[in-house]
C-alpha cells in the first residue's frame, strides 16, 4: 500500500511541478510556437511546391514517354510490314498443304483438312532467322511461324540453309511443319 501512495504522491508532484513550469513560460512558449507554427507552415508550403514541381516534371516526362511510345509503336508496325515482305508468296510442304502470306500478315493454311485463315502477330529476328506467332482470325488455336532464309543453318528447325525454309506449328524441328516457295 505504501508503494501506491509514493507513486501516486511522486506522480501528483511531478504533474504540479509541470504544470507550474507551463505557466512560468507560458509567454514565451506562445511567442515560441506561433513562431515554430509559421515556420513549420512555411516549410510544409515549400515542400509542398517541391512536390508540385516535381509532380509536374513527372507529368512532363511521361507526356514524353507516351510520345516516344507511340512513335515506337509506329516505327514498329512500319518495321513489321517490311518483315512480313519476307514471308511473302505461296509455300508447300511435302504433304501438299499450302500457306499463303499477304503483305498485311495474313496467312492463309489450305490443307485436306480445310482453308484456315490466321493472323501474324510481331516479328522479331534473332540469329539470323525470323519468328513470329499467329493466331485464327476471331480468336482460338495458334502455332509458331519461323522464316530462315537460304544461307542460314538452323538447329531449331534442323534446316540446313540450303534454301528459304518456313517452318509453321508447334514442333518446328517437324518435317511435316517445313514449307517451301513455290
Amino acid at each position: 500500500m505504501k508503494n501506491k501512495t509514493l507513486r501516486y504522491t511522486s506522480l501528483s508532484a511531478l504533474a504540479l511541478l509541470a504544470v507550474l513550469t507551463l505557466a512560468a513560460c507560458g509567454g514565451n512558449a506562445e511567442k515560441t510556437t506561433a513562431s515554430s507554427s509559421k515556420e513549420a507552415s512555411s516549410k510544409v508550403t515549400k515542400e509542398s511546391s517541391s512536390k508540385t514541381e516535381a509532380s509536374q516534371k513527372e507529368e512532363q516526362k511521361s507526356d514524353t514517354n507516351s510520345s516516344s511510345a507511340t512513335a515506337t509503336q509506329t516505327e514498329t508496325k512500319t518495321e513489321n510490314q517490311k518483315d512480313y515482305s519476307k514471308f511473302l508468296g505461296t509455300w508447300e510442304n511435302y504433304a501438299g498443304t499450302t500457306a499463303t502470306i499477304t503483305a498485311d500478315g495474313i496467312v492463309m493454311i489450305q490443307s485436306s483438312k480445310g482453308t484456315f485463315k490466321y493472323e501474324m502477330d510481331q516479328v522479331e529476328e534473332k540469329d539470323g532467322y525470323y519468328l513470329t506467332g499467329i493466331h485464327l482470325v476471331g480468336g482460338g488455336e495458334g502455332a509458331r511461324l519461323i522464316f530462315i532464309p537460304a544461307g542460314v543453318q538452323n538447329e531449331l528447325t534442323g534446316t540446313d540453309g540450303s534454301q528459304d525454309v518456313l517452318a509453321i506449328g508447334q514442333s518446328p524441328s517437324d518435317k511435316d511443319s517445313h514449307f517451301y516457295r513455290n
